[in-house]
Formats: structure tokens, C-alpha cells, sequence
């Protein structure tokens, strides 16, 4: 990108993939996160044993949404990714500690 000096040139990079290391993106305020961060994160269920791995994160308009994948379903299923299912993440363990609401994962 340091050689894009002018409009000419940027548009040869119009349709391609442009990637920033993270080191540039800004700093995020309390409870404020990157969705690249929270994929891979372990999940532990709260009164459970269940455990499983968030595997994507998504905004469909309405609020953000866990794709998780637990240990003993086959198929993934979506969590809201709000204060009334989502009790405490630790990013440095790499841990999320789920508390859906009653019913969420029936």
C-alpha cells in the first residue's frame, strides 16, 4: 500500500483482499472485542459439564452471535452474544464462560 500514491494506482486494487496486522487496528474499551480474538475460545458452560469451542462469529442486524460448537451435539448451534448469555470471557486463557438462558440450549 505504500507504493498506492494516487487514485490511478488504487484503482488496481479495486475486488482485492487488503489484511492489516493487528498491531494497527485500534484499542478497544472494556468488554470490547476483535470477533478474530473469540474464535477458538473453549467454552465452559455455567452448572454444566457440557464444554465445546466458539467457531465463528456473526452480525446478522440484529446483535452479535456465537457459532459454537459443543462436545456432545453434532451440529452448532448460535448464542447470543449478550450480558444474559455470556457471563464472563478470558481472553488469556482463552476461555468463555457461557450462562444461556433456560431453554438457549435444548
Amino acid at each position: 500500500m505504500a507504493e498506492t500514491k494516487n487514485k490511478e494506482l488504487a484503482e488496481g486494487l479495486k475486488g482485492q483482499l487488503i489484511f492489516l496486522e493487528k498491531k494497527f487496528l485500534p484499542k478497544l474499551m472494556a468488554n470490547e472485542f476483535y470477533y478474530e480474538d473469540l474464535k477458538g475460545l473453549q467454552i465452559k458452560i455455567d452448572g454444566s459439564i457440557q464444554k465445546g469451542v466458539v467457531k465463528d462469529v456473526f452480525n446478522f442486524g440484529s446483535g452479535d452471535v456465537l457459532e459454537v460448537s459443543l462436545d456432545d451435539k453434532d451440529a452448532t448451534i448460535y448464542i447470543p452474544f449478550d450480558r444474559d448469555n455470556v457471563g464472563k470471557i478470558d481472553l488469556s486463557n482463552r476461555e468463555i464462560l457461557l450462562t444461556p438462558i433456560k431453554g438457549l440450549l435444548s
